[in-house]
């Protein structure tokens, strides 16, 4: 498999609604993020999207129109911050991996897009 790029993305809040219980209080549940990428990108992806965590589901708007449907992730409270991550793959083999850190109403993380010839 090639080498794995990686895009850095800036994601900064747009809408925040209070977490809702699933046993461990998730900080991340009920929130939307309006997200841009950082570096220009080669992929098909705009460069702006909005990302939902809802009913322990990750989802990204813009990746539902490449096949990706929300799927589910999992976060670590780490130093103050909220780590998560959330894998997804669509019919054609292709995967998105998404990684975050969430500092109070700030999150920054890395997105990867594995094509189904294993090019990232």
């Amino acid at each position: 498999m090639n080498t794995l790029a990686a895009l850095l993305l800036g994601l900064c809040l747009w809408a925040q609604a209070g977490p809702a219980g699933r046993g461990v209080e998730d900080p991340l549940e009920g929130t939307v993020w309006k997200m841009r990428f950082k570096a220009d990108s080669w992929l098909p992806l705009s460069k702006a999207d909005r990302i939902r965590f809802e009913n322990g589901m990750f989802e990204s708007f813009e990746g539902v129109s490449y096949g990706f449907s929300p799927t589910g992730y999992e976060f670590h409270r780490i130093e103050g911050a909220t780590v998560w991550i959330s894998t997804q793959t669509n019919a054609d083999g292709e995967t998105t991996r998404w990684r975050g850190v969430r500092r109070g109403d700030q999150m920054e993380g890395l997105f990867i897009w594995v094509f189904s010839d294993g090019r990232a």
